[in-house]
């Protein structure tokens, strides 16, 4: 059996509303940097079927990679949040780019897939 819920403190509902917040804001600049990355870089897509009912573009994080390191000036510029923070330093080595894209997995702007068998190609 579950408990009830327990009343949040008024404190505790502020923390709350400041963490969204603040969780709103690093969404919306990862989804500028992505946006950055696909419309104006030209970060190379592709085109596929998964679970034959959805058709889905995804990138290799290859290609992500290249693309960050490539534009790390501009995309530092697009996550000042991040930087503030210190999740984000700097853009200078693989590692700093995988950081970047696994902030973007748990911000919910990108999702992982490996290989997955039920991909059909469509060019």
């Amino acid at each position: 059996m579950s408990e009830p819920k327990a009343e949040l403190s008024k404190e505790e509902q502020e923390k709350i509303e400041r963490f969204e917040q603040i969780r709103k804001k690093k969404n919306k600049e990862c989804a500028n940097v992505l946006s950055f990355l696909v419309n104006t870089v030209g970060l190379k897509q592709h085109k596929s079927i998964f679970m034959q009912r959805s058709s889905i573009e995804y990138f290799r994080g290859v290609n992500f990679h290249v693309s960050v390191l490539a534009n790390q000036s501009q995309i530092l510029g697009l996550i000042p949040s991040l930087v503030e923070d210190g999740q984000v330093k700097q853009l200078k080595s693989i590692e700093d780019s995988i950081n970047l894209g696994n902030m973007m997995v748990q911000f919910g702007n990108l999702i992982q897939l490996r290989a997955d068998p039920r991909l059909i190609q469509q060019g």
